[in-house]
C-alpha cells in the first residue's frame, strides 16, 4: 500500500470517490493501465506532488 498513514489514506479514499462518480470507468481503467492515474486525477480533483506517490501502480 502506498499509504503510511490514516490521513493520506483518508486524502486518497476522497480522491477516488470523485473518479469513480465523475469520468467514464473505461477512461479511468486506460489510464490506470497505462500508469498515468495522477495525470487522469488533475483533471478531476485538485493535486499536489504528495499525491503523486500515492497514486503509484505497484
Amino acid at each position: 500500500m502506498n499509504c503510511e498513514t490514516q490521513e493520506e489514506t483518508c486524502s486518497l479514499m476522497g480522491i477516488y470517490k470523485g473518479l469513480l462518480l465523475k469520468p467514464s470507468p473505461l477512461d479511468l481503467h486506460e489510464a490506470c493501465i497505462t500508469d498515468k492515474i495522477f495525470e487522469f486525477a488533475e483533471g478531476y480533483h485538485e493535486m499536489d506532488a504528495s499525491h503523486r506517490r500515492l497514486m503509484g501502480n505497484f
